[in-house]
């Protein structure tokens, strides 16, 4: 959905970030600022910092940061269209809506769609609290689901009869064209309907909105004629590879990663012994849409499949597609127990708990599987074996991560960690991976960081002035080109703060963030630092010398960079003059 500049500039502009935020952190005034414990890690000093000036939030313990569009996005795992939403909701703003034909017969479409779901989960539930639901309360009561578990996720029964669903959302008044496209009642060439799900378990399937968009329904009855496990087909409001299960919990669970799990009753008993983070896959093997979806709200998960070869075989699949869309995952194998409810009945929650400490990376894991194929002690496959390894560190992009691990297996395997760095290389095609700088083996020396420092205030305090005032483009455009910041996102936060200018409007840093939308966590945090720097300096005379100081080691970087870069003494020679002429052209500011 697209919102103007005008619509966005309302919505922020009414929801005070200070206010916002202190929904959410208990905040305190100190100087200019408002500082609490961050939301977003668990610390015990306030490094949380709130600027009401600037209207942007900064965290100096793990770098979360942004404006209230960003930290409601942050906080309640929503999309930028749906925090607009939520935010202009919260002061009574009315969005402009988008009044095609097509999109209102669509909207239509969903809401009655969303109406008959909720009207078969009340359908289910109160049939599995009814006499005909004997059968699937005994089998919750065996597999320890408490009432309470039961009606927090809206279990029901499905009737063991052909169209009694149907029957009950014609007599609620739904039109029998919107059942048959709801997919929960199908319909045969001789015209007549019936229910898709009969006699099973009933397990709504709940968006991260509240809607009912789907089902699954597990057999009750040991029949081999039929899935144990079916799922409503995908329709205008569901696709089961896109909506995993119990996501609507999960992403509310405040915890820094996923356990994603096989199925229903591996979620729900999870839930019940206090692990509300758990997810699972629909029915289907877990893909590149399942991850792009959890990747919204976390960024690390731990796999927890059951312990036979199917949930290994499993595990292995799902974790290439997790490092793809960039999760971290862990793997976690529950020994002596077939899945994790037979666990925690066995050895209870807090044995369970521990047991998600010792989960392993999935490297890691993938090595120790392929270590089962080999014998160490037969040196045709201590050879077999160190080549599959090395194609699975090839993988890692990580230099820090990729050393560690080669150091374990070459203690492991009784190779050394050289020969293991030289096949990885060759097979990435990199040529040399050793340090550059000053020989210690650190890359930089401490006075190369203390001018990275200088050079970065510089940038960003460049930025703040020409926020501060416009008029001031005028000169610095005629000395200096964009380019010289040798940074994207400087570069990018030049040209908005500049179309801004343009458009005569009060500048504040959250209107910048506004316009990174779309761009990464780390680019908006990172956003977040630089516009959150103080400026020391009120009067025009200290801001035409902290501009001058500015453009000097911006520039003076820049041609020093080239130097590096170029590929004749001529060129050079012209950049040494370049250099020379910095104060001369600083001076006619």
């Amino acid at each position: 959905m697209y919102f103007s500049e005008e619509v966005l500039a309302d919505v922020r502009m009414g929801n005070d970030i200070v206010d916002v935020i202190g929904e959410y952190v208990k905040l305190k005034k100190s100087g200019a600022n408002y500082f609490g414990l961050c939301p977003f890690h668990n610390e015990k000093t306030p490094s949380f910092s709130v600027s009401p000036e600037k209207q942007i939030y900064r965290c100096f313990g793990c770098g979360a940061g942004g404006n209230v569009f960003r930290f409601i996005e942050q906080k309640e795992n929503l999309t930028f269209p749906e925090t607009v939403e939520y935010l202009a909701k919260r002061i009574n703003y009315t969005l402009p809506e988008n009044n095609s034909k097509a999109d209102a017969y669509k909207r239509e479409i969903k809401q009655q769609l969303w109406d008959i779901h909720k009207a078969a989960a009340r359908f289910y539930y109160e049939c599995l609290n009814a006499d005909m639901g004997a059968e699937a309360r005994a089998y919750l009561d065996k597999r320890g689901v408490q009432p309470n578990i039961r009606k927090k996720f809206g279990l029901g029964y499905s009737p063991d009869e052909w169209n009694r669903l149907n029957d009950h959302l014609l007599e609620l008044g739904f039109d029998q064209e919107m059942i048959l496209k709801s997919g929960l009642v199908n319909g045969s060439n001789s015209g007549r309907y019936y229910d898709k799900f009969r006699n099973r378990l009933m397990f709504p399937i709940i968006d991260v909105y509240g809607h009912i968009i789907g089902f699954g329904g597990r057999q009750l009855r040991d029949n081999k004629e039929e899935a144990k496990y079916l799922n409503s087909p995908d329709t205008e409001i569901f696709n089961k590879s896109f909506n995993p299960y119990n996501l609507n919990f999960a992403r509310h669970a405040n915890k820094r990663e996923f356990i994603l799990v096989e199925g229903y009753m591996d979620v729900i008993a999870l839930y019940q012994a206090g692990f509300k983070n758990a997810v699972a896959a629909l029915g289907t093997a877990f893909n590149s849409n399942h991850a792009s979806v959890l990747k919204r709200y976390t960024q690390n998960i731990i796999v927890l499949f059951d312990s036979d070869a199917a949930g290994e075989n499993a595990v292995l699949r799902a974790l290439p597609v997790l490092k793809e869309a960039g999760i971290s995952a862990k793997v976690l194998q529950v020994k002596n127990a077939k899945d994790p409810d037979e666990y925690i009945k066995s050895y209870g929650a807090e044995a369970f708990a521990k047991l998600l400490s010792t989960a392993v990376n999935g490297t890691m894991f993938r090595i120790e599987n392929v270590k089962k194929k080999y014998s160490l002690d037969n040196i045709d496959d201590k050879i077999s074996l160190t080549r599959d390894i090395v194609e699975i560190l090839a993988q890692t992009d990580d230099p820090l991560e990729l050393e560690l691990y080669i150091r374990d297996v070459a203690k492991q395997i009784g190779v050394s960690p050289e020969a293991i760095l030289s096949e990885v290389n060759r097979i990435q095609g990199v040529k040399d991976r050793t340090p550059k700088g000053n020989g210690n083996g650190l890359g930089k020396s401490v006075k190369n960081i203390e001018v990275d420092n200088a050079l970065e205030d510089a940038k960003s305090g460049l930025i703040s002035l020409l926020a501060l005032d416009g008029s001031l483009f005028e000169s610095v455009e005629r000395i200096f080109d964009k380019k010289e910041f040798l940074d994207d996102l400087y570069i990018k936060l030049y040209d908005i703060v500049k179309k801004l200018h343009a458009q005569n409007a009060s500048i504040q840093a959250a209107d910048i963030v506004t316009y990174l939308n779309g761009e990464t966590d780390e680019v908006q945090s990172r956003a977040a630092r630089i516009l959150m720097a103080q400026l020391p300096y009120g009067s025009d005379e200290q801001r035409r010398h902290a501009l001058a100081d500015d453009l000097r080691l911006i520039k003076t970087n820049y041609i020093d960079r080239m130097m590096l870069e170029a590929e004749d003494d001529e060129q050079i020679v012209r950049l040494v003059q370049q250099k020379k002429n910095v104060e001369n052209i600083i001076k006619s500011l």
